[in-house]
């Protein structure tokens, strides 16, 4: 009797970028299914049209002193778009189109990722990746996850 196939997607990302490979098994090719960049997520903080954090005047002393900001836009770009294409991969996994994930990011992305995976997620790896051509992925990776 055949064994079903056991497909893995291979989530590598960082803030501005995010692509998806998926594979058969160890000695199987890496197929590209998504490649997205973001170029809102590329912009620095300083590039962002926003006003300036206000200042006031302390009562009494007329000292004055700045707000920080609320939120930086630049980091909030990037979870935007790492949030976004984690729902193309939580959809796929859904739709029965990969039985398992492993997500290979550099630290801030790999918790801002694994917060939104789904549960069939085998392997997590700190690396970046990123810009690793597609022929030396396999390779990278093997030697790191044994058991997809």
């Amino acid at each position: 009797m055949r064994r079903p196939k056991c497909i893995t997607w291979f989530v590598i990302a960082d803030g501005a970028r995010f692509r998806v490979f998926e594979s058969a098994g160890p000695a199987k090719d890496f197929n590209l299914i998504l490649n997205e960049e973001s170029e809102q997520a590329r912009r620095p903080s300083r590039k962002f049209d926003v006003n300036r954090p206000g200042c006031g005047r302390g009562i009494g002393t007329g000292a004055s002193y700045s707000l920080e900001p609320t939120q930086d836009f630049y980091e909030a770009a990037k979870r935007g778009f790492l949030r976004g294409a984690m729902e193309f991969v939580n959809t796929g996994a859904r739709e029965g189109r990969s039985q398992h994930l492993a997500i290979i990011a550099p630290p801030k992305a790999l918790a801002a990722i694994s917060q939104d995976a789904l549960d069939k997620t085998i392997a997590s790896l700190s690396l970046d990746l990123t810009k690793t051509p597609v022929h030396e992925l396999r390779d990278r990776l093997e030697e790191k996850i044994h058991h997809w």
